[in-house]
């Protein structure tokens, strides 16, 4: 939710402030997002979601798709 909220203002126009408020810059925005883009190594939010991605794995060992005992038209296997 965070990167995509980020995002979202990195992509919008400035707004104005009061004198106790600040904008952030979209360089600045996108640099937490992104992180160095010129670098070697690949960092910010995006880096770090796409890693927990990564490590999210879903044990289906004990489902049968063809029979299950509640509903027999079995499981549906979907894109997300």
């Amino acid at each position: 939710v965070a990167v995509i909220a980020l995002r979202a203002l990195a992509m919008n126009p400035n707004v104005r402030v009061n004198r106790y408020q600040s904008n952030a810059t979209r360089t600045d925005i996108l640099y937490e997002l992104d992180g160095n883009t010129s670098g070697v190594r690949p960092g910010g939010l995006g880096y770090q979601l796409k890693k927990a991605y990564e490590a999210l794995k879903l044990d289906t060992q004990g489902l049968d798709r063809v029979c299950l005992s509640c509903n027999n038209r079995g499981v549906r296997y979907k894109a997300v």
